[in-house]
């Protein structure tokens, strides 16, 4: 998965690399962005991209939730050309707590020519945790999310942290945490605040700074489906354009190449052809040459009998209780191993044949069961 972290001061791309088993997110920066790239994309906008609003809806489908907000939307908030995407957070019989997410559309329009994203997804609403957790991000600013097992809660942010605003903030989401899980505090702090903060959580935990945004960390139990963009031609145009054209030049190339090959290899063959017929040695067999070995072919099949045929004629021949047990033949001799209570009998029967020129009896016949005989003959074809 390739991301692509969208701030005021421009655009950072990082390959994000996904444990299947343990969900572990491995994060590293890329300098720049091959044009070949098929992995999937992903666009985060920051905090400063965005704003951000809870509200209720009647229930509904998810095209019907759209097509209201779509409809609202600039009412909603204060943007010139909004776009948005939203969450279902959760669901009542008589309502649905939706969150919304807009921006304007300008702002992203052009970074989608030299980055072919196919999901848009706010920083807020990829913070997901089995159990309520609270983040707390101290810069320049203070941003304080809150967030469990449906994903993003609520937000704030702060000029200067203090204990009095995160309680506000606390009371503010205490409908859906009472007691977050987890703390983390993505910052140095002073440690008569980190001894207040204690009290807040079951646990507290410090984390020092990234390379990389903390919320890709979450990519890897964040499902994205919902944020998905619809397909768009025209993009992946101009996008791969450059890359399309050198791949036209190198095939025109190569086509050339070939054709001048055929020409090359058509020249050496003629030349060749004529080497050999001065040397006076026939290139082809003539017609006459070619139906001559066809009739001799011809001749020498007719001479041999169809299998099938031998096999019926030489049981039509023997006496009843007599069987054949193997047969083979060469050109127009056979030998038979057969099983009969008179060996006599067959070999006056099989000598009858008009197609037999003679029968010999190949060794001295044996008692198979007290009344039969095995023995071989050799049979000579007309």
């Amino acid at each position: 998965m390739i991301v692509g972290y969208l701030k005021r001061d421009g655009l950072d791309f990082y390959r994000i690399k996904i444990n299947k088993k343990t969900k572990e997110v491995t994060v590293s920066n890329l300098k720049g962005l091959s044009a070949f790239s098929f992995k999937r994309k992903v666009l985060v906008l920051s905090r400063d991209l965005y704003l951000h609003t809870t509200k209720n809806y009647p229930p509904a489908s998810y095209k019907d939730l759209k097509r209201i907000i779509e409809n609202e939307i600039k009412e909603i908030f204060p943007l010139k050309e909004p776009s948005f995407i939203f969450k279902i957070f959760q669901k009542t019989e008589i309502t649905y707590t939706v969150h919304i997410w807009a921006w304007e559309s300008s702002e992203i329009a052009s970074v989608r020519e030299k980055f072919n994203y196919s999901y848009v997804i706010p920083e807020d609403a990829l913070f997901i945790a089995e159990k309520p957790e609270i983040s707390i991000f101290i810069s320049e600013k203070t941003n304080i999310i809150a967030y469990s097992k449906d994903g993003f809660i609520g937000s704030a942010v702060l000029k200067e942290f203090s204990i009095k605003d995160f309680e506000l903030f606390t009371k503010s989401i205490a409908r859906y945490i009472n007691k977050p899980n987890e703390l983390k505090i993505y910052s140095a702090v002073a440690e008569d605040i980190y001894e207040d903060l204690k009290k807040y959580a079951q646990e507290l935990v410090l984390y020092s700074e990234t390379s990389y945004p903390p919320c890709l960390q979450y990519l890897g139990i964040t499902s994205i489906k919902e944020f998905k963009l619809p397909f768009r031609y025209d993009v992946v145009l101009k996008t791969f354009y450059p890359s399309l054209r050198f791949a036209v030049y190198f095939l025109i190339a190569i086509c050339v190449y070939l054709f001048i090959s055929v020409k090359n290899y058509e020249s050496a063959i003629a030349k060749l052809k004529k080497n050999i017929e001065k040397l006076g040695v026939p290139v082809y067999v003539s017609t006459d040459e070619t139906e001559q070995i066809y009739e001799e072919i011809q001749k020498k099949t007719d001479e041999f009998m169809n299998p099938l045929d031998l096999l019926n004629s030489l049981a039509e021949k023997l006496p009843d209780g007599a069987y054949v047990i193997r047969l083979s033949s060469n050109e127009k001799n056979l030998e038979l191993t057969l099983t009969a209570k008179e060996p006599l009998e067959v070999i006056m029967s099989i000598s009858k044949w008009e197609a037999v020129k003679s029968v010999k009896l190949l060794g001295a016949p044996t008692k198979s069961t007290p009344n039969e005989y095995n023995f071989r003959l050799g049979i000579e074809l007309k």
